[in-house]
Formats: C-alpha cells, sequence, structure tokens
C-alpha cells in the first residue's frame, strides 16, 4: 500500500518549493499541497504532515504536529471563521493574503470588515532611519487606506538600529502626527530598551505607548537572559504606569524555561503577557534543500547563519542541477514545526516552580474571534481576530484572593462561548449597540458557561459595566496573565490556508498591492 494510500487528508492549502524559490531562483510559485495525518510504523499515533509536491523536486513532507488528535481539535476552531472570500480564492492556481485585501470591499467602504490587528511600520531601511518626509508618506497611506477609523495599533521595530537617541526622535514624531486613538508599540531589544528607558524624554513616557523586547534565547543563555530582564524591570518600573511585553524567540534544540516563567509571574501587572515565537533557524532551513550538506552543516554554529548563506548562494547554480535530476519525484523530509513539543516542555518547566497547567489549558488564539464584535460596540474598534488556530496557542492565568495561577480553561468553558458566540457573529460585527434580546441571550450563555460557580458569581458580567465596582475589575485585570505561544510558518513550510487568516499587517516598499501594504507578519511579502 503506498504512503498516499494510508494517509487521511485533512485539507487542501497551497504551498511554495523552496528549492525553486531558493535554488532555482524562480521567485515565487506556488504549488498544491495537503495536510493529511499518518499512521507511522511501529506507533500507535498517527501524525499530522504538510505535503506539497512541485512538479520539478516531487513531494516534500513536512511534520506539522507530532499528534492528530491535538491537530484536529486544534482546527475545529477555524470551522466557524469567515470562509467565503478566502476559500474563493482556493479555487485559483494562485492567491495569497494580498489577493484578500486587494479584492476586499474595505477599500470601497471600510464598513463591512475589520481592521488589521497591528500594522508593522518599518522606520528604518539598510539598517538607517529614514527621513521624516518618508514616514509622513507611509502614515498617508496607512491613513487613506482607512480613512474612516482613527483606531489602528502601530507597531515600530527598532531591532537593527543602535543610534537610540535618533530611534527615540523618530518615534516621538511618529508619535506627534499620528492620530491620538492610534496606539504605538515599540519592539526593541533588552540592551536598546534600557537605555531608551533612561531618555530623559523617552518615547516611553507616553501613556499610548506600550513597549515589547525581543530576545532570542538560545540553549545555555537562560542565566544571561533572566539577568539582564531583571535589570531593565527595576529601570522600567521607574517609570509610571508602564507594562512591558515579553517575546522570547526560540529554536530546538529549545533552552530551559524555569527561570522565565518564575520571572514573568513574579511581575503581576507589569508583564501580563509573555510570547514564546518558535522558529527554525536558517541552517536547519537548508538542511532541506542541500540534504548531501546536512552533515557539514550541523557542525557550524547557530550565528553563523550569514556565513552559510553565502556558502551557499555560490553554489546554488551546482546544487540546481543536482537537486533537479536526482530529487525528482523523490520523498523528501523538510524537518519539524510540531508545536506539542515546545507546549510540553512549558508544562513540564511550569511545574517546576509549582505552576500547574496542562496542555488542556492552551487554547487556539482564534478563539478570541467570538469577541471580535464587543470590540467595536464597546469602543475599542472594529478589529480582525481571525488568527488561524494552529499559529498560536495561549493559556490565561487568573489570581484572585482565593486563586493563584490558576488556568481561566478550568474556569469558564471558552469552547463553548466560542461555538456559540461564533454563530452570531456575522449579525453582532455590523451593528451599532446590543440589543435587548442579544443582551440577554449574551448573559445566559456566559452563565451557562460557567464551570466553577464556588469562584466565579453568576453576575460577573455586571461588574464590567458597574461603575462601582470599577476598582475591583482593574485590580482583577491587573492580576491576570497571559502565556502565548506563537507557532511561526517560515518559507520552507508555508501554508497559505493559514496564512490568509494573518491579522498582521506590514508596510512593505516591495509590497505589490495597497500602495505598499502587505502581510503577513510571519513570512513577510513573498
Amino acid at each position: 500500500m503506498s504512503e498516499k494510500e494510508k494517509e487521511e487528508i485533512l485539507y487542501y492549502t497551497k504551498s511554495i518549493c523552496p528549492k525553486c524559490t531558493f535554488v532555482d531562483r524562480k521567485g515565487v510559485i506556488f504549488i498544491d499541497a495537503r495536510v493529511v495525518k499518518r499512521k507511522q510504523k511501529n506507533n500507535e499515533n498517527y501524525q499530522v504532515f504538510l505535503v506539497s509536491e512541485c512538479q520539478i523536486h516531487g513531494e516534500m513532507n513536512t511534520l506539522y504536529c507530532s499528534e492528530s488528535d491535538f491537530f484536529e481539535q486544534t482546527i475545529f476552531y477555524n470551522k466557524h471563521m469567515f470562509r467565503s472570500q478566502r476559500h474563493q480564492l482556493l479555487s485559483k492556481s494562485k492567491f495569497d493574503i494580498e489577493d484578500i485585501w486587494k479584492f476586499s470591499e474595505i477599500k470601497k467602504t471600510n464598513v463591512n470588515n475589520n481592521l488589521p490587528l497591528m500594522i508593522t511600520l518599518n522606520i528604518s531601511e539598510n539598517q538607517q532611519l529614514i527621513e521624516d518626509e518618508e514616514i509622513v508618506r507611509k502614515i498617508r497611506t496607512i491613513k487613506s487606506f482607512f480613512p474612516n477609523t482613527k483606531q489602528l495599533v502601530i507597531k515600530l521595530a527598532g531591532r537593527i538600529i543602535n543610534e537610540i537617541e535618533l530611534f527615540n526622535y523618530k518615534c516621538r514624531f511618529v508619535d506627534s502626527i499620528l492620530p491620538e486613538e492610534f496606539t504605538i508599540f515599540i519592539e526593541i531589544s533588552v540592551e536598546k530598551m534600557f537605555t531608551l528607558t533612561k531618555l530623559e524624554k523617552s518615547i516611553l513616557l507616553k501613556t499610548r505607548v506600550y513597549p515589547n523586547v525581543k530576545y532570542y534565547l538560545q540553549q545555555g543563555d537562560e542565566s544571561n537572559f533572566t539577568e539582564r530582564i531583571t535589570e531593565l524591570i527595576k529601570e522600567m518600573q521607574k517609570i509610571k504606569d508602564i507594562a512591558l511585553l515579553l517575546t522570547v524567540v526560540v529554536e530546538r534544540p529549545f533552552p530551559k524555561l524555569e527561570s522565565i516563567l518564575s520571572t514573568f509571574i513574579n511581575q503581576k501587572g507589569f508583564i501580563p503577557t509573555v510570547i514564546f515565537e518558535i522558529e527554525r533557524p536558517l541552517s536547519q532551513i537548508l538542511k532541506g534543500i542541500f540534504p548531501q550538506n546536512q552533515n557539514e552543516n550541523s557542525n557550524q554554529n547557530e550565528n553563523s547563519n550569514q556565513n552559510l548563506n553565502q556558502n551557499s548562494n555560490q553554489n546554488l547554480n551546482q546544487n540546481s542541477n543536482q537537486n533537479q535530476n536526482s530529487n525528482q519525484n523523490s520523498n523528501q523530509e523538510f524537518g519539524n514545526v510540531d508545536p506539542i513539543e515546545f507546549i510540553d516542555l512549558i508544562i513540564k518547566s511550569a511545574q517546576e516552580i509549582h505552576l500547574q497547567i496542562k496542555r488542556t489549558d492552551f487554547l487556539p488564539s482564534s478563539l478570541i474571534v467570538s469577541v471580535e464584535p464587543f470590540l467595536s460596540l464597546f469602543g475599542y474598534g472594529k478589529f480582525s481576530l481571525r488568527i488561524s488556530p494552529f499559529c498560536s496557542f495561549f493559556c490565561v492565568l487568573i489570581t484572585t484572593s482565593s486563586l493563584n495561577n490558576y488556568p481561566l480553561s478550568r474556569l469558564f468553558d471558552l469552547k463553548k462561548f466560542f461555538e456559540q458566540m461564533s454563530k452570531d457573529i456575522n449579525s453582532l460585527k455590523d451593528a451599532k449597540k446590543i440589543g435587548w434580546i442579544t443582551a440577554k441571550k449574551t448573559q445566559k450563555l456566559v452563565k451557562s458557561c460557567i464551570l466553577d460557580r464556588k469562584n466565579v458569581p453568576d453576575n460577573f458580567l455586571s461588574y464590567l459595566i458597574d461603575e462601582s465596582k470599577k476598582e475591583i475589575v482593574e485590580k482583577f485585570l491587573a492580576n491576570i496573565q497571559i502565556i502565548l505561544i506563537h507557532n511561526k510558518m517560515d518559507l520552507a513550510s508555508v501554508d497559505l490556508q493559514r496564512r490568509t487568516h494573518c491579522p498582521f499587517l506590514q508596510f512593505s516598499e516591495n509590497g505589490k498591492t495597497l500602495d505598499g501594504l502587505s502581510t503577513s507578519c510571519c513570512t513577510g511579502c513573498l
């Protein structure tokens, strides 16, 4: 029995061939792909693979998820997403997220579609900060594309910028020309954030600015990271009413997480969210493209990716001819992007610091689509929260007088709430106010989803609208913390079913649509 006969197809998608793109330099060519589950030899469990088929280089397999049950429970949260426009595009030979924005009615009316969750505005090019006039042009472009709203989230990244004072000036300039209702995220490294915090006229003093530290953590660097982040926390806490978003980028072999989780848990009210981004280093991706050089590549240090790129590029033509002849119609392994290994590592690390969480406490972030219409109704903006369920997972931890770091999933049936609310999203998304019938229906649903009535009062929803309980609500929200896992897609594992649900938009000079606006955050503008 052939491999294809043994597999069960979960869904069809499109991908790209890394060899056509990077070796043969043909540019981005979309190819047919499918996500399947297979039973492995000497293993009772089914595993999930992304299988792409290139007419030149044959079939390529990437381990998507080591447990099919987990994956199928995850994609349950995709069935209620808005499918019409995205799935019409699947019948095309070529499509991408840019097609959705291009053909969307949002460009004409900006009424029937929600805003991207965040727009990345690059204020640097070739490691140099751009001129003020160019910043003005980019912001004008963004505002013209969303003319009927003043509520957008703009992210300014400065990880490759060394002149922090000049970067601070540019951020302040952006702040001066953006509408007051816009929110600004600043993403830089630990050292640069430390310097930025000490500046007399730091952009961090602005109340609408939210700082985000991004750290690339490798195995063996855990103590150094904890020491540096602790020093940064002490310095930043000198600024009144500020919070820090912490993003930790990890790769296999994964680092130890006990000290990181301990630091996070002890900073309630200051670090509300820690995001773990799972990435594959360039050397691992290249092993799939150049399998004959696997041993040579594995002996190189992960920090030598730039040299590896140069060496690979010198042999592109030679390897292209070899691969085209030898790999045609072959079955090739393109590595592992399975998130379960890292989820289980977090669970094990949490237990070491007496934090009891389970795999079932991590839910797909697409679940938050169920609260999407309420953001607009309560005046927070009309944002898109339709994230692909396999792209990220979150665990919400609740702390009250009777609970300490307790998972929200054990207090409230989030899956049930999602399933019921998603049925009404179409009718609610354009509503200007909640009607009496809808309000009573929602209240009844919320009450039915309570799992622990000892710790969750039946009328807890009334706390959100009762002005006399404002202080209680603020204290409760300040103690909520979220562990989020971003299962990043790379250019060797593109799944356009996932990519078309990305709620993040970025400004790209290479963008061919929207006058320079393109997406998504993982793979950038293909």
